[in-house]
């Protein structure tokens, strides 16, 4: 199993890392941020890597959320998968309106619970076994609003987490934009009125109501990854099989006195990523060179023994995960765009 310390994201919006992450593409190349709409994966010039998968005799399946897909019955199925089931948007954390394979249907129970058995369901009795196989299990967890499994709901009540060794919560903006100020934690200041020069040191908030609801919606997440991975050993798959684990974005747990992630941070862009196969990976291994998520799609062809399509941007991390001394992500940047409580437009490049 192998650590990636410095994975980044360069979008830090949802719909758009996930299509970076699919296409291995920039979103701006994708024309993704232009035009929300209609987004990728139309099947007309950037395809999914889940499609060169398909044509290489892969069986391919997408379990949970997507948020690039709008339309309902067939048209919401994307590009490149035998098996679709996922959903709307955001969806639901309890009895969920799903589409299963092109079929609208609703759900009933926990979400998290929903994916994972629909995960195991397809391992075990859907695909061809005599096939190569590629799944996406892509949890709604912890997306806002948090809410964790009734089985989850007590977790950590009555404890009360340390604050961290770092002070960047304790942010006071002297010197900085008014921007910055107005989208502080905790403050929701209104077109017109002045803002401080300075604000106040604030507590760490992660002992709030809030915080301590993502980490209970946490908590099904982790139980989900033990499940599949039980499932994988008792099919015999466990070894044979590349296993991802990583994020759409980072977020703000009151860092720089912020919440969400809607600033390009380190925080915010900051993405975890552990890759796990004992064939090629040395035990507990990391790499320290930067990697983005548009580097996953040639990362998975490269596995499967796919050339990269000229298309894509990334890099493939296949050599760095299995130990090789090479350069990667010389020339990788990060887009945040976001809207000011004035309606103006604002691109910050890292």
């Amino acid at each position: 199993m192998v650590s990636t310390s410095r994975t980044f994201c360069y979008s830090i919006y949802m719909f758009s890392s996930r299509a970076s992450f699919l296409t291995g593409t920039y979103p701006i190349f994708m024309e993704l941020i232009k035009t929300i709409s209609t987004l990728i994966l139309t099947g007309v010039h950037l395809l999914p890597y889940s499609v060169h998968l398909k044509e290489n005799g892969y069986e391919t399946a997408h379990i949970g959320k997507i948020h690039m897909a709008h339309k309902r019955g067939k048209d919401h199925i994307r590009p490149g998968f035998d098996y679709w089931y996922s959903f709307i948007g955001q969806g639901q954390y309890f009895n969920p309106d799903v589409n299963d394979n092109g079929v609208e249907t609703k759900e009933e129970g926990y979400i998290t619970d929903i994916l994972t058995q629909k995960t195991i369901d397809w391992l075990v009795n859907k695909r061809d076994s005599n096939k190569p196989f590629s799944l996406n299990l892509w949890h709604k967890a912890v997306h806002e609003r948090h809410l964790p499994a009734p089985r989850h709901k007590e977790l950590f009540k009555g404890e009360k987490l340390p604050e961290p060794p770092h002070n960047m919560h304790k942010e006071t903006f002297e010197g900085k934009p008014e921007w910055q100020r107005r989208k502080t934690f905790g403050f929701k200041w209104n077109e017109g009125d002045e803002i401080p020069e300075t604000l106040k040191e604030k507590k760490w908030p992660i002992n709030k109501y809030k915080n301590m609801q993502l980490l209970r919606s946490l908590i099904a997440v982790d139980e989900s990854l033990g499940k599949v991975i039980e499932t994988l050993e008792k099919i015999g798959e466990l070894d044979n099989t590349v296993i991802i684990y990583s994020s759409d974005n980072g977020y703000f747990m009151g860092e720089h006195t912020y919440k969400d992630k809607r600033l390009a941070y380190e925080n915010s862009i900051r993405v975890p990523m552990i890759i796990r196969y004992p064939k090629l990976i040395k035990k507990n291994s990391e790499v320290s060179e930067q990697c983005l998520n548009i580097d996953l799609a040639p990362t998975i062809l490269d596995f499967a023994g796919i050339n990269k399509p000229e298309y894509m941007q990334g890099e493939s991390m296949f050599d760095l995960i299995r130990g090789k001394n090479v350069k990667n992500g010389e020339n990788q940047y990060c887009l945040n765009i976001m809207l000011t409580m004035h309606g103006r437009m604002l691109a910050q490049i890292n």
